[in-house]
């Protein structure tokens, strides 16, 4: 019996390779063997669960015509790793074995791929959607930015509420958000991040709520001035009413937003809040541990970065509003179907039910260190005052704007501000420059 199901298993995925030769296909694995699928001894072996899952789908997917035994791939990160040993992963590990003991008839297989880079998840998904679909996940989790470019290049499924009751699923509006590349579902939102300010009440006491009031205080705030991706200048353009163009393109500025953002850099370094030195901060590590080190007072990071240490006397607070609007972005990873069949995704579905599964997630991010993507997790988290203090932080999130959309304008936007933090021009020269860049 199992020869048979061997041989079923194997005509079908000689018709999936359609006009492939053998030859062929030795080929491209051996310039990419990244792409070459994992055998059944790739299976992951999961101990007892201990979550409860709450089923999402709205329809019972039923078995992929003429597979018996159907194996799912899923595509992860490093440190989204079950076997990691951290506990996070244990957790992740109980849910895919909860998956496993559920639904027997489906073998499931983990592959880690590296973030970013050659032979990363988009790199790989990119590839392999060219040249060897059969090799493509059930799914894969990816960064926004990642995972927007991904959808953008039609890599991606689209999701509809017919497809996962997300009533159900209670997202908050910036995970909502992460989830949609103009508008339309690609993926389903499974963990968060968000720009905040980090302070010590102790030491600078309330939290200045617009950046006027940081200016009067005349309170060190840190930065990544150098930061390639150009990450705090784009905002203070998007807080100025600034946009980057449909579909994160930008086609050209908005030259009053670009020049309110810019004022207000000039102003916070006027006013010895943004000094010199920021120049030599090119990460956000940086912009934290300067605050660590009591060499600022205020230090706009990542929430990740907070609740991986949780010092003792130091807290988080909104980005402070500008003169137009208060605003920040937001990152975060989404759960995403590559293109397949409408057999296959109905079964894939069925997996994202697990990985999407509220109490499930509330555990996991609560030890990970990331953002819940619905109110209802960040109720069950045991701290309800740090709870209270992230809402506040995400509740002006907006999507990271899109890297192919910035890639022209960030270095003209890192070389002007720092020669504005180094006092060489002006908010308007700055404006006026990097106009008649764009313009040129």
């Amino acid at each position: 019996m199992k020869l048979i199901l061997l041989a079923r298993s194997l005509l079908v995925f000689m018709l999936i390779l359609g006009g492939w030769t053998l030859a062929g296909c030795d080929r491209v694995y051996e310039t990419m063997p990244y792409l070459r699928p994992v055998g059944n001894g790739g299976v992951v072996n999961l101990p007892t669960p201990t979550v409860p899952v709450q089923n999402l789908v709205t329809a019972t997917p039923e078995p992929i015509s003429g597979d018996t035994v159907t194996t799912f791939t899923l595509w992860l990160p490093p440190e989204f790793d079950p076997d990691n040993g951290s506990s996070e992963g244990v957790l992740l590990k109980q849910q895919l074995e909860k998956f496993s003991d559920d639904h027997p008839e489906f073998s499931l297989e983990v592959r880690i791929k590296a973030a970013d880079g050659a032979g990363g998840l988009l790199d790989t998904l990119t590839t392999a959607s060219d040249v060897a679909p059969a090799v493509l996940p059930a799914i894969l989790l990816l960064p926004r930015q990642d995972f927007e470019t991904a959808a953008s290049n039609g890599l991606l499924m689209k999701i509809t509420d017919k497809d996962f009751d997300t009533s159900s699923l209670d997202w908050l509006p910036y995970a909502d958000q992460l989830s949609k590349v103009d508008g339309t579902r690609y993926g389903l939102p499974f963990s968060g991040d968000v720009l905040a300010m980090a302070y010590k009440p102790a030491q600078s006491g309330i939290a200045p709520s617009t950046w006027q009031e940081i200016n009067q205080k005349k309170a060190v705030t840190t930065f990544p001035a150098a930061d390639p991706t150009a990450l705090v200048p784009l905002l203070f353009y998007q807080a100025s009413g600034g946009n980057f163009g449909s579909g994160g393109n930008p086609v050209s500025l908005q030259p009053d937003a670009l020049e309110a953002g810019f004022l207000s850099i000039a102003d916070a370094s006027n006013a010895g809040v943004f000094p010199a030195w920021l120049t030599e901060i090119s990460s956000f590590e940086q912009s934290w541990q300067s605050l660590l080190d009591t060499r600022s007072s205020y230090s706009l990071v990542w929430v990740s970065q907070y609740l991986a240490e949780k010092p003792q006397g130091i807290t988080l607070a909104p980005v402070p509003a500008s003169a137009t609007s208060a605003m920040t972005f937001s990152d975060g990873w989404m759960v995403a179907f590559p293109q397949t069949s409408p057999e296959r995704f109905e079964a894939y579905k069925l997996l994202a039910s697990y990985l999407v599964d509220s109490d499930f997630q509330s555990a996991w991010t609560n030890a990970a260190g990331l953002l819940p993507v619905s109110q209802p997790q960040f109720s069950s988290w045991n701290d309800s005052e740090l709870s209270g203090i992230l809402l506040k932080v995400i509740e002006n999130a907006q999507p990271l704007p899109s890297s192919e959309g910035t890639g022209q304008i960030a270095p003209l936007m890192v070389q002007t501000t720092i020669d504005l933090l180094q006092n060489k021009v002006s908010y308007i020269d700055a404006t006026n420059m990097i106009l008649n860049t764009l313009g040129e």
